[in-house]
Formats: C-alpha cells, sequence, structure tokens
C-alpha cells in the first residue's frame, strides 16, 4: 500500500502530465514523422525567428509585421523558459521544443509502436491533405510553408518503428489501452475538421490515457 506521500507525488505527476495537453498532442504528431531525438530544423528555427522580427517571406505591406507577431500567438501553444510548443498547422511544427513530453515519453513511444505504417500514414494524410484542411488552416499551411528553407517535408520515422499492436489484448493492459488509444485517435482524425481541433481533442484524449496507462 502506498505512503500518504507516494500518493501525492502520484497525483501531482499525474497533473504535471496533463497540464498543457495539445503538447501531448503535438509529442506524438513528432514521434509519428520524426526519428526520435531529431532536433528543431534548421528552416524551422528560420521560420520562428522571421515571426519573431516580423519579416515573413511572401507578405509585403505596412500591416505585414502586425501579422506576423499576431501569427505567432495564434499558432502558440505553449510556451517555457525550455522552448516553445505552436500547433502542427504545417509537419514542421510537430517538433515540440519546450521538454513538456519528457515526462510521458515512454507512453509516447509505445503508443507510436502500436500504429502500423499504414495507421500512420491514413492519420498524417487526414490531418495534413490539402483537401482536409479547412480554408483558414489551408492559408497558414501555405504561409509557413513559404518560410521554409530546402525540402521542408516530415522525414519519416523508419518503418520498423510501426509494429502494431495485439488486437486481443485485454482493455485495462497496458497493451490494451495503447490499442483503444490508437484506435480512438484514428476515428477522432476522422469527426475532426481541422489540425487545432484534432489536437485540441487529441491532448485530451491522450491526458486521459497516460492517466490510466
Amino acid at each position: 500500500m502506498p505512503s500518504v506521500s507516494e500518493t501525492i507525488v502520484q497525483a501531482y505527476r499525474v497533473r504535471r502530465e496533463v497540464s498543457q495537453t495539445p503538447d501531448l498532442a503535438t509529442f506524438l504528431l513528432a514521434r509519428l514523422l520524426y526519428a526520435p531525438g531529431e532536433r528543431r530544423p534548421a528552416a524551422m528555427s528560420h521560420m520562428v525567428q522571421r515571426l519573431n522580427t516580423g519579416a515573413l517571406r511572401g507578405l509585403e505591406g505596412g500591416r505585414a509585421r502586425e501579422f506576423a507577431h499576431w501569427l505567432r500567438e495564434y499558432l502558440l501553444i505553449n510556451e517555457t523558459v525550455r522552448g516553445i510548443t505552436f500547433y502542427p498547422i504545417h509537419p514542421v511544427l510537430a517538433l515540440p521544443d519546450n521538454g513538456e513530453g519528457a515526462r510521458v515519453e515512454g507512453f509516447i513511444e509505445a503508443l507510436v509502436n502500436c500504429f502500423t505504417v499504414e495507421e500512420r500514414d491514413q492519420l498524417v494524410d487526414r490531418l495534413w491533405s490539402e483537401t482536409n484542411l479547412p480554408p483558414f488552416e489551408r492559408t497558414l499551411h501555405t504561409i509557413v510553408q513559404w518560410q521554409l528553407d530546402g525540402d521542408s517535408q516530415p522525414v519519416a520515422a523508419t518503418e520498423t518503428t510501426f509494429r502494431g499492436c495485439t488486437s486481443d489484448a485485454p482493455a485495462t493492459s497496458a497493451q490494451g489501452i495503447l490499442l483503444r488509444t490508437k484506435d480512438d485517435l484514428l476515428a477522432l482524425s476522422h469527426s475532426t475538421t481541422g489540425v487545432q481541433a484534432f489536437v485540441a481533442h487529441a491532448g485530451r484524449l491522450l491526458a486521459f490515457a497516460v492517466a490510466r496507462y
């Protein structure tokens, strides 16, 4: 039986893990798209610098600087002393910088391994397909794309990462929680419109799954 101190610490850890739920969804997308340990690409660093200074490519006029600062605040999920997380309107923005995901890295890695290659591709295509993005998010996606240097498309994690889950695992087991979370995420991608809505709902879903895992 856990002591009072252990119970308090566990409750605090759970609250920390769910305190910034969109970070969890962004961290998941980063692991689906990039190899573990991938640092922020130079293209993204340059884009963030342009957002900060208000000098966006492809946008001119007296209000361009104001728009760049507005866009930064609009896309911002979480900013800490350790970095920034943006809504992943464009796949390159799926890479979180602020270290929020480190607390749940084991869970996210296990969940990513629960996907098959086909399921990963299905989720990615659903989120960033031009035909599925709402017009406003499609415009922001294009603006972000203008800021990126060179090959800005994500480099998919190796196919060996995606092994799939055992479908007959008990619901309360670790494998069962992963399987049902993955299925819920795939279903969610078909019932939400746009990346931002998916990230908001997926973050809450993941926070609940982490607390049960």
